[in-house]
């Protein structure tokens, strides 16, 4: 599998490149390869037959998967197995020995998940694209800001989890900004701008608010340090152990060099209690990691993330991974390439699926295309899976937003279409 390039070269700011998590014991001349079915595809039974091909392996070899015996079948020169697989991704331990020495150990991952459109369960919902979405206690998503069809919207929607919707207020009207859920349980928005499509730096929107839990109630914070002309952006919040909240924020069109241009460089803003926000960065950030505008995000526990890059046609992908204050705080952080997504595309819909899987929905690709492509990516297997094709957006539809609903169901709701125009019907599926 083509493997990414565009960030085997970054600049780190701490620590270097990780390494890889598992290769055979002699990846040299023994290897297994899945011939069939293909699991780059999830699966959506518990049963599968799996064909396997074991180059260079000594006459005789004995292939196990899951401690279970393989037939050889000289005729096809392939090894086969009936395996259960359990929802969600499935880890399988291939092993082939020879006179009781074992000359091969590794991992097969096979994902079993069936993901189809439903009807119904959503009330009428404002027209809206870029705007954020966050998971709230009770399983609740908050929608905020975004552009509707007269321009920026000051608005929220609180889409319950049955999927009823409630309205609130934001003081600024601001889309393409970053919401991140700060330790007392308050959402914090940054940056953003008036358009999803920003080229003047009067577009952007350089302060900051901060939203209750319930997103109803809200208030302006003061950056100290400069205003922060971001879009477009991701941004990790971690809490040290001594108790300071730091915020990274990665990549975005930026505007603070006096012109807009994508950047790839880190922000580092520290969150006090007082609700003030305070540059610990230069206004332009810190390091020098490929550029990024409107990718996509997963928040990893144990201060992970992997960001699956939005500047195709590379289709790079990411794993920062941040550690404890340490003589170079807050710039303790490192980046290792990650495998991309099989369609890269920038203003994706994400949304966790739990067991640790993310959806990542629609957007738009290399070509400019507008996909209804949903893809899975499973960062305990390091890689995405494509879906069948029922699970696929009747709408094809860029910066969208997705929220989990009740009955293990997810929404895809907003967006614009090929043409641009927003007021897309939301899109239901189950999982």
């Amino acid at each position: 599998m083509r493997r990414p390039a565009r960030f085997a070269a970054a600049l780190v700011l701490a620590a270097g490149l990780a390494a890889c998590d598992r290769l055979p014991l002699d990846p040299g001349e023994v290897r297994v390869e899945v011939v069939s079915p293909d699991l780059g595809t999830a699966l959506t039974t518990g049963l599968a037959t799996i064909d396997l091909r074991v180059t260079a392996a000594p006459d005789g070899a004995t292939v196990t998967v899951d401690g279970q015996a393989a037939t050889f079948s000289a005729a096809r020169g392939l090894y086969s197995i009936s395996v259960g697989l359990v929802p969600g991704l499935n880890a399988l331990a291939v092993e082939a020995t020879t006179n009781g020495t074992s000359v091969l150990r590794d991992t097969v991952y096979a994902l079993r998940l069936d993901v189809r459109p439903v009807g119904g369960g959503l009330t009428a919902l404002p027209a809206r694209a870029g705007a954020s979405a966050t998971p709230l206690p009770g399983g609740a998503t908050l929608l905020a800001g975004g552009v509707g069809t007269a321009g920026a919207l000051a608005t929220t929607t609180r889409l319950g989890a049955d999927g009823t919707a409630d309205a609130g207020a934001l003081v600024t009207p601001r889309a393409g900004h970053s919401a991140s859920v700060l330790p007392s349980g308050d959402i914090l928005l940054l940056g953003g701008a008036t358009t999803l499509d920003p080229t003047q730096t009067g577009q952007f929107v350089s302060t900051a608010e901060v939203l209750s839990p319930d997103g109803l109630s809200n208030g302006v914070v003061a950056i100290e340090g400069g205003g922060f002309l971001r879009a477009g952006h991701t941004t990790r919040v971690l809490e040290t152990a001594s108790g300071r909240t730091v915020l990274y924020v990665y990549g975005g069109r930026d505007a603070s060099a006096g012109f807009v241009a994508p950047t790839g460089t880190v922000a580092i803003l520290e969150w006090l209690p007082e609700r003030r926000l305070v540059r610990l960065s230069p206004p332009l950030g810190a390091g020098a990691f490929p550029e990024a505008e409107f990718h996509a995000q997963l928040d990893l526990p144990g201060d992970r993330a992997i960001v699956l890059d939005g500047a195709p046609p590379d289709g790079g992908a990411a794993r920062f991974t941040w550690s404890e204050p340490g003589s170079n705080f807050p710039f303790d952080m490192r980046i290792a390439a990650a495998e991309p997504l099989p369609t890269p595309r920038r203003a994706a819909a994400v949304a966790p699926l739990g067991g640790g899987l993310w959806l990542v929905a629609g957007g738009e690709t290399a070509d400019g295309e507008t996909s209804g492509v949903m893809e899975v990516y499973a960062p305990a297997a390091g890689r995405a899976f494509r879906l069948g094709p029922e699970a696929r957006l009747a709408t094809p539809r860029t910066h969208a937003s997705a929220a989990n609903l009740s009955g293990a169901r997810i929404a895809l709701v907003g967006g614009l279409d090929a043409t641009g125009a927003p007021g897309l019907p939301p899109e239901i599926f189950a999982y």
